[in-house]
């Protein structure tokens, strides 16, 4: 959760809840004065790019929700940063109005609606969805539901297997709704459900991209990247760009379109350092990145290493691929003589520092040891963080290998 050289602050512990999160991030606009760079409340309605291959220019249209005004303005380049956790995607479950309708205090909401696990107290929960939003809602609501359920689908390609959570008892995929119950692939069911939480993750959405993005619900076989004639996205997967950040698209000029975030299953903050480093080069020097011909060529490869990447999006292999996407990303600067400029490692050293390959491959033991840590009390959380005097990285770094030689003991 942290970039380079800048840690938590001792007393935080080791799997900070978001409140530490947001003090994290808070600390960083404040330590580098960001805050006249931040605009909130603004909306980009469009943007509209105004050229072709070679040459143009960004036309951008914002709402301000302060005033209640729009503006136009030009930009050279344009880099997204949205994210895409903001579009819930449901799957369509047959029967699930009418069981919602059948019984008293029924529901079915998205993850992103949830906020606080008391609201489930006395009442019987099913979370459907394995991953870092089904896992944190099933133990929170564990500890105030009457009975909790995690509906969990097999699926290789995510990186931390679903672990054991005391008080949730694990089901099978949902299939449907009867108007009496939940039923899952297994023919079984549960009739006293009454609350339905839906961790199956977001689509991917750019509404303010409509003139460059072509959205289609399936783009399976793949074409060629080089064929495509504008960006295409499927909710899953926007293509073609070059090593999941730059647009290489036909119709954008080189280095004119840049997305930073999308890369799932690693360590965000390092990714996002790591493309934002390559981005912020590559637009002071236009002849940073390869011809066109030779990105392509690199997309090919990046697709053909899948086994559908038109599902699997913008995954990144594991294990340890998060590592080695960064890791590229910054070698790509290093070969071209950046080594050893802010940020930069000299070439020959990696950009990911050994503490974080350990934290990422061995996250699911060090979660589950935190976990008994705070089972144990408040005392022994603080006699663990004690161990961080000073809050730099390899303060952590030992305090993580010590709590994992003591979970194994």
């Amino acid at each position: 959760m942290t970039i380079p050289h800048f840690p938590f602050p001792v007393g935080t512990p080791l799997f900070p809840n978001h409140t530490f999160v947001f003090r994290y991030h808070q600390s960083l606009i404040d330590h580098w004065n960001l805050s006249s760079y931040i605009h909130l409340r603004q909306e980009v309605l469009s943007a509209d790019w105004r050229g072709n291959d070679v040459f143009g220019y960004w036309q951008v249209a914002t709402l301000d929700h302060r005033h209640n005004c729009t503006t136009q303005a030009r930009f050279d380049h344009l880099v997204v940063a949205s994210g895409h956790n903001h579009y819930p995607r449901e799957p369509k479950l047959e029967g699930r109005q009418t069981w919602e309708v059948s019984g008293p205090g029924r529901e079915v909401l998205h993850s992103v609606f949830y906020r606080e696990p008391e609201v489930y107290s006395q009442r019987n929960v099913l979370v459907v969805g394995g991953g870092a939003s089904g896992r944190d809602i099933v133990q929170q609501v564990a500890g105030f539901a009457n009975s909790t359920y995690a509906s969990v689908k097999y699926d290789p390609s995510r990186p931390i297997p679903f672990p054991h959570i005391p008080g949730v008892e694990r089901v099978p995929a949902l299939a449907r709704f009867t108007p009496v119950a939940p039923v899952f692939e297994d023919g079984t069911s549960l009739p006293h459900i009454d609350t339905v939480i839906l961790a199956t993750g977001y689509e991917l959405r750019f509404p303010f991209l409509s003139s460059s993005i072509h959205n289609t619900s399936i783009i399976t076989p793949l074409p060629d990247p080089s064929t495509c004639d504008m960006l295409t996205n499927n909710g899953r997967y926007l293509r073609p760009l070059f090593r999941h950040t730059f647009s290489l698209a036909p119709t954008h000029a080189p280095r004119a379109l840049a997305f930073v975030g999308l890369p799932q299953f690693v360590s965000y903050a390092m990714t996002d350092t790591a493309q934002a480093l390559l981005i912020a080069h590559a637009l002071a020097d236009e002849d940073l990145l390869p011809p066109k011909a030779e990105l392509l060529a690199d997309l090919r490869v990046q697709e053909a290493e899948l086994e559908d990447p038109a599902r699997v999006g913008h995954r990144i292999p594991q294990p340890g691929g998060g590592t080695a996407y960064q890791n590229a990303l910054v070698r790509l600067l290093q070969e071209r003589g950046l080594g050893g400029r802010p940020g930069l490692p000299p070439l020959g050293t990696a950009f990911t520092e050994t503490w974080r390959v350990f934290a990422e491959k061995e996250m699911t033991r060090l979660r589950r040891a935190w976990v008994k840590v705070e089972s144990l009390g408040e005392e022994e959380v603080e006699r663990w963080l004690g161990r961080v005097k000073k809050g730099d990285e390899r303060e952590w770094y030992e305090l993580m290998v010590q709590l994992d030689e003591w979970f194994n003991e």
